[in-house]
């Protein structure tokens, strides 16, 4: 590799500098898909609790109080 090779100040723009992965967008797409699934996993886990272990539960106790 020769020095003309080498990036210098007037060959690289300070934005390539200071965003080495800005043309990078896996990470940001993989971020977002584990945020929307943690998101839906949230409200699938609400509704399980709503629907299915709150009247169970509610149904127990009643049980084992009578």
């Amino acid at each position: 590799m020769s020095e003309s090779d080498t990036p210098t100040a007037e060959t690289v723009t300070p934005t390539e500098w200071s965003r080495p992965f800005a043309n990078w967008p896996t990470l940001r797409v993989i971020a977002h898909y584990v945020t929307g699934l943690a998101f839906v996993a949230a409200i699938i886990s609400q509704l399980v609790i709503w629907v299915i272990w709150e009247p169970v539960f509610e149904y127990s106790l009643k049980y084992l109080i009578s």
